[in-house]
């Protein structure tokens, strides 16, 4: 039989790992944040190794809605330039560092799930749809920062829930001049974001 230290030891460690198995399931589109928030008070609340496997197993037969938590790079050309824009595109980070900077084709609608990580999306050289791209943000625990070239207009909506939510664009004088308008949406939930202009190679 195990001693009491290496129980609560085993326990801490399964914790940890079903904690990150759930907010992998909710990055796929498995699990609501409701579902999420109720499944990780439940592991704190765990005093067994069974108590703690039972909250993802029947989790790990549901199909995710997402085969991939990342967006796959834009195709190119024969000759090497980029094609038309998606519409739709997916980036998830779990306790984890991301990063989308450089040449890279931002879809019309992308989203972006950020769990206990950083997320950086550098578009000061990306190629931003004319009209309006929208960015869906879920922050949880984590710090997202979009970096936009003069002229983009931001439009921020998103809801911070004891959250630091930054939108420094709004001092960018060129802001308006682009025909690309970004509109970020969203919830910032114990996280930060920061929107901010800046021009390429500064």
């Amino acid at each position: 039989m195990p001693e009491p230290t290496d129980l609560g030891a085993a326990v801490a460690v399964e914790r940890d790992r079903v904690i990150h198995r759930l907010s992998n399931h909710f990055a796929l589109d498995v699990i609501t944040i409701d579902e999420l928030d109720r499944r990780i008070e439940q592991a704190y609340r765990a005093r067994s190794v069974e108590e703690l496997r039972g909250l993802i197993a029947d989790l790990e037969q549901r199909p995710a809605a997402h085969a991939s938590p990342t967006v796959v790079p834009a195709p190119y050309d024969a000759r090497g330039a980029l094609l038309e824009h998606e519409e739709y595109g997916r980036i998830a980070a779990v306790m984890s560092n991301t990063k989308r900077a450089g040449l890279w084709i931002v879809p019309r609608n992308l989203v972006v799930r950020a769990i206990m990580s950083e997320t950086k999306l550098d578009l000061r050289e990306a190629r931003l749809a004319p009209g309006v791209t929208d960015i869906d943000v879920f922050a949880f625990w984590a710090a997202v920062r979009i970096t936009v070239p003069p002229g983009v207009r931001v439009v921020d909506h998103t809801e911070p829930i004891m959250a630091e939510v930054r939108n420094e664009s709004l001092g960018d004088t060129l802001a308006g001049t682009s025909p690309s308008i970004l509109r970020v949406r969203g919830s910032v939930i114990m996280a930060e974001l920061v929107i901010k202009t800046q021009a390429t190679g500064r």
